[in-house]
């Protein structure tokens, strides 16, 4: 109401400069007939402003208040998720009345606020025609006001607005309803690898960097009430609250659930200053009907602060996502989904050919070389080795042919069979975010040259080659 009384006391302060300004100029008896009629018509135009002002004011507060006891009746029935079942249907349908009643206030609220405008333009034009500068200031900070109180009159529609909005989407006019019979607390975990964001997300490259980003759902074939999401990401910072994130271009990844952040690895706490952002979101039995979905959002980048369980090794890096949640003992909930095309393939096939050199001070000969894929995920699926310049397959069995994994030392043992070809094996053989050695030992006094050949499936645009 401060606002309210100082933009009537602006507009009758600036009108009276008008009237004595052009009054000065004139005689006795036009300058009565003048200031009677100047004083007619900002009087109009001041009452005018005063009926609109009261109007907002009246028909914000009416809103607020009919919003606030909505939103009162949904927490009530939220957190007596039982007992309110019974209850809900005709709480909801009164609730939708009062949503399509705001919306229509909404709009009348719109319409006045263009005829304040309106008002402002004309008082403006009429006040301003004698190019006095005292005038002209005191326009100022009369639209300076009006502006101000339009600014914040549109604040708090758009905060009544979105309200509605969380309120249209939350509620449907039929809602399937948590049983109250047979209830049960469960879990529904998924584990999240660098080989999932590489072989499901959408890959990117922001400032240089490779940045993968996937979108996962998690939903139910029966209604549930969701308590908890979390992670079973470990780290020695403690979560803290932090300040806006920091712009696209750094090197950030993050993991958000409905809009709402489980983990960030560079919040900006302070100009230049960043911090682990770690948390559970706690839901508070909001219900997930039966069509409806959590939807997670996450990035990542292998040359950032990795989303990874510290407790695991380099090689595994990775998370758990873990959702709590209430629901009939029938219910099955499960994750999925993502954004990319050819979601859990990798659509690339190509093939490596590698010579790699052969010698030793015996007839056991050894041969060893390294391959990187760029830490792109990879499938073998398939290799040949082939070994001439005189070699006898007969001694095929003193030699041998492996792959290892260099980040983790794992072994992959295959070996050469009695006609000097590789012996079958399981394909495929998977790795990613490491590279891998392919070396053995070849049983023979003469010098050899050993062929290999790796048939492999990748990303699009992944490649691997000889390190």
């Amino acid at each position: 109401m401060k606002t309210y009384k100082a933009l009537l006391l602006a507009v009758m302060v600036a009108g009276a400069a008008t009237i004595a300004s052009e009054a000065h100029a004139q005689s006795n008896t036009d300058r009565l007939i003048s200031i009677n009629e100047n004083t007619g018509s900002i009087l109009d135009i001041v009452t005018a402003i005063s009926n609109a002002l009261g109007s907002i004011q009246g028909s914000i507060d009416t809103l607020a208040s009919s919003l606030s006891d909505d939103l009162s009746t949904v927490t009530e029935s939220s957190a007596r998720v039982e007992s309110a079942i019974s209850g809900f249907g005709p709480t909801l349908n009164s609730i939708v009345a009062n949503v399509q009643l705001n919306a229509a206030t909404l709009n009348d609220l719109s319409n006045i606020m263009a005829g304040m405008s309106t008002d402002i333009a004309s008082i403006q034009a009429s006040l301003i025609a004698d190019g006095d500068g005292g005038l002209a200031q005191s326009i100022d900070v009369l639209t300076s006001t009006v502006n101000r109180n339009e600014i914040t009159t549109s604040d708090r529609l758009d905060a009544i607005e979105a309200a509605l909005g969380r309120l249209e989407a939350k509620l449907d006019s039929t809602p399937s309803s948590v049983p109250t019979v047979g209830l049960t607390r469960d879990s529904e975990t998924y584990e999240v690898t660098t080989y999932t964001y590489k072989s499901q997300g959408e890959k990117r490259t922001i400032s240089g960097t490779a940045v993968y980003e996937l979108d996962l759902t998690f939903s139910c074939d029966g209604p549930v009430s969701i308590d908890e999401v979390s992670t079973d990401v470990s780290s020695s910072v403690l979560w803290i609250i932090p300040n806006p994130r920091p712009q696209i271009s750094t090197p950030e990844n993050y993991l958000e659930v409905e809009r709402q952040e489980l983990y960030n690895s560079r919040f900006e706490t302070s100009p230049g200053f960043y911090q682990v952002y770690n948390r559970a979101v706690d839901f508070g039995l909001e219900q997930l009907s039966v069509g409806q979905e959590l939807n997670f959002e996450s990035r990542q980048t292998d040359r950032g602060t990795v989303i990874d369980d510290s407790t695991r090794t380099a090689y595994q890096h990775g998370y758990t996502i873990t959702v709590d949640y209430l629901g009939d003992r029938s219910t099955t909930c499960s994750f999925g989904g993502t954004d990319s095309p050819g979601t859990g393939s990798l659509p690339k096939s190509s093939s490596l050919l590698l010579a790699p050199s052969v010698g030793g001070p015996s007839t056991i000969q050894t041969f060893s070389v390294d391959v990187t894929c760029d830490d792109d995920p990879v499938e073998i699926t398939g290799i040949t080795a082939t070994v001439v310049d005189g070699w006898s397959p007969s001694l095929a069995i003193f030699s041998e042919f492996e792959l290892t994994y260099l980040d983790s030392n794992r072994v992959v043992d295959i070996g050469f069979a009695n006609d000097g070809t590789l012996m079958p094996y399981d394909y495929p053989i998977a790795f990613h975010s490491e590279d891998i050695r392919v070396s053995g030992t070849i049983a023979s006094s003469d010098d050899v040259t050993i062929l290999i050949e790796l048939d492999y499936n990748t990303v699009t645009g992944g490649s691997c080659e000889e390190k």
